[in-house]
């Protein structure tokens, strides 16, 4: 245990036993735990004998915590009750020392943050030219057909892979290359669940667009509502429940966008209402359900962090979870619109609720 710079050398007892008490101590110590704090001496001794066997540590509550009660002649409560006590002081007391980067740790983080910056910069140099490899080579862009957004996913990867691989050889945490490739391999051991959930909502989505269910009820709903004969807030509270239903079926909002815009805008434009009155009722629905429906493209992502923390999470687990915020900004979003469109406020610069 490596403690012994908190003390003078020639004050260290030179007994064994005694110098292990006094390394536990230390690390105490420097944890923010005094001899004031009601229950050091329990943790002195409770962690003095894990030392002595390790194998205590599954048995805290049954052998270890009654084995220090008589010891100090007090109750087993009483000794939790202590304990629960010196946890809760060195977490909010913990000294930033123990989190603070060694010395090879901080030289490799400086290292990877030039390297980062060099590589950033390098990145920038190259796509300045006008004849740059990353524009697209009939117009020109960096943005359209341009091979630097084409492959930006390789790009992003080296810029986080080369610095990370230069931290931890420094640092000492890679040895060789088979500590990258285990850490690699961890990594994509964690999403193995997404891989698979993804699969699952690809075919969903592949199916949809192969049948064009999601167009045909995008269709049958705008014709139901074109010929309801129904007109002001009303129409804009089922046109945004109507868009939140929808959601469920299709992802994408672009794809969603695509298909509703070209049949509702005029056909709200013929009724008196401007596109952006439109837009903004076509948004809240389209976000409001975001959070409960599978085909949202991170859906799967959020099951599997959830089952960090709940491993029988599942696709209704977070539904059950979500349905009230979805219901909850539905609701009062769907409101402020209705009260916008009464009090004719504006929506934006320009964007009246009203055409005229």
């Amino acid at each position: 245990m490596k403690i012994y710079f908190l003390v003078p050398e020639d004050e260290l007892p030179q007994d064994q036993f005694d110098r292990k008490a006094l390394d536990i101590e230390a690390l105490l110590r420097r944890l923010g735990v005094t001899r004031k704090l009601t229950g050091f001496q329990y943790v002195c001794y409770m962690v003095n004998q894990v030392v002595e066997d390790p194998s205590q540590l599954s048995l805290i509550t049954k052998r270890l915590y009654p084995e220090t009660a008589r010891h100090f002649h007090t109750t087993r409560d009483s000794i939790e009750l202590a304990t629960r006590n010196v946890i809760r002081a060195v977490w909010g007391q913990a000294d930033h020392r123990l989190t603070a980067l060694t010395g090879q740790e901080a030289k490799g983080m400086k290292i990877a943050s030039l390297v980062l910056l060099l590589l950033v910069a390098g990145l920038i140099a190259a796509a300045i030219p006008r004849a740059s490899l990353l524009r697209n080579p009939q117009t020109g862009s960096l943005t359209t057909g341009a091979p630097l957004i084409d492959g930006i996913i390789i790009l992003l990867a080296l810029l986080f892979f080369v610095p990370s691989v230069l931290y931890g050889r420094i640092s000492g945490t890679y040895k060789n290359e088979k500590d990258v490739a285990g850490q690699l391999e961890k990594n994509m051991a964690a999403m193995g669940g997404y891989i698979a959930l993804i699969f699952v909502a690809a075919q969903f989505i592949s199916f949809f667009n192969y049948s064009k269910l999601g167009t045909i009820l995008a269709i049958s709903g705008a014709e139901f509502l074109k010929s309801s004969g129904i007109s002001g807030p009303l129409l804009m509270v089922i046109f945004v429940l109507f868009t939140s239903l929808l959601n469920l079926l299709m992802g994408s909002a672009t794809a969603k966008w695509t298909v509703l815009a070209p049949i509702f805008i005029p056909m709200f434009m013929m009724l008196g209402y401007s596109p952006e009155l439109t837009q903004v009722a076509y948004r809240i629905g389209d976000s409001c359900t975001n959070l409960i429906t599978p085909m949202m493209s991170y859906f799967a992502m959020i099951v599997v962090f959830a089952r960090k923390y709940d491993k029988k999470a599942g696709i209704g687990t977070l539904v059950s979870m979500m349905l009230p915020y979805s219901l909850f900004f539905l609701i009062g979003w769907t409101v402020l619109l209705v009260v916008w469109m009464i009090t004719g406020l504006p929506l934006g610069p320009g964007a009246a609720t009203l055409l005229g």
